[in-house]
């Protein structure tokens, strides 16, 4: 190792050195770059499993990164109940969990229906969508004649599974399949599963649910009953201050749509204030926008002879 010292380059030396350091943890201090001499320290105490060499280590991130891989299993979890779902699969013993959805993921995780054993039957749909998730098999849940418990359960399992397939074996109309279907919309980020909702009011929230959670106006054309319709153009643009999506109301609902953005959350980008309709509210916005954003080249745009409305609070700036 001696003759990485005749190297003149810091980084190269660096190089040398940590190749050595490899067999020999305590040549990581002679490292001069702070990063490698704390992945050097890393790598050191991987090797001899020992946490007290983490507390070498200056870099935080790397620091963090060490002491909690060689921490005892379970260490940082925050509750109670996390730290027993995460004890009884490091351990492979159910009996650790403490609560419902411990027996759930277990019977999940470790293919082991056994853990769904210790659910009451009162809780039965979860009861049955545990030992589905455990075997793999959707058909556990017909174990209950009863249809609610049974829609109930593929929605469980749809979910644990990650499968959008079992929501179709759910009833017409059932309120399960519905919540189903809607969120595999919400979590695959994909509208066209609302098509699968019925009756169509609940179809038509599904479509609004998707729009104000995604600040996406333009599904909100799919909702069939008008005043419906309305109603998702408005709480996408109270909600995401998105006041263009005010442009699709009409009869005076458009104006108290964009007041209501302006006056409530404000509008998030100030660019599209450029694609209002109204040439009123397009002013509007820009003149909120300046002023809010503390961005006086937004009353550039103004066009109503109100631009010195908009310039008035940078008059001394």
């Amino acid at each position: 190792m001696s003759w990485c010292d005749k190297i003149y380059s810091s980084d190269k030396k660096d190089q040398c050195i940590f190749e050595f350091a490899k067999a020999d943890g305590t040549l990581c201090t002679k490292l001069f770059s702070s990063d490698m001499r704390s992945d050097c320290f890393l790598s050191y105490a991987r090797a001899k499993s020992d946490l007290s060499i983490c507390d070498r280590i200056g870099v935080d991130e790397v620091k963090t990164r060490c002491v909690r891989e060689l921490s005892p299993p379970c260490t940082f979890e925050e509750t109670d109940e996390s730290r027993a779902q995460c004890m009884a699969l490091v351990k492979s013993d159910y009996s650790l969990c403490k609560s419902t959805s411990c027996f759930v993921q277990f019977a999940k995780n470790k293919s082991d229906a056994g853990a769904c054993d210790l659910i009451p039957d009162s809780d039965l749909a979860t009861k049955l969508s545990c030992r589905a998730a455990a075997r793999k098999s959707v058909y556990e849940c017909d174990a209950s004649s009863n249809s609610i418990i049974q829609d109930l359960c593929y929605y469980l399992y749809a979910q644990l599974g990650g499968n959008s397939s079992s929501c179709a074996r759910a009833s017409d109309m059932s309120k399960y399949g519905n919540a189903c279907w809607q969120y595999f919309a919400l979590k695959e980020r994909n509208s066209s599963y609302c098509t699968y909702v019925t009756p169509e009011p609940d179809r038509d929230e599904c479509y609004s649910n998707y729009s104000v959670t995604f600040d996406d106006y333009g599904t909100c054309e799919k909702v069939a009953v008008s005043s419906n319709r309305a109603g998702c153009y408005l709480s996408v643009g109270r909600i995401n201050g998105n006041i263009v999506a005010c442009n699709f109301l009409k009869f005076g609902v458009g104006d108290s749509c964009a007041r209501i953005v302006l006056e409530g959350p404000g509008v998030k980008d100030p660019l599209t204030c450029a694609d209002v309709s109204s040439d009123l509210w397009r002013d509007k916005c820009f003149i909120w926008s300046a002023e809010h954003y503390k961005n006086k080249t937004l009353c550039g745009f103004v066009t109503s002879g109100s631009t010195s409305q908009c310039m008035a609070p940078f008059k001394y700036s």
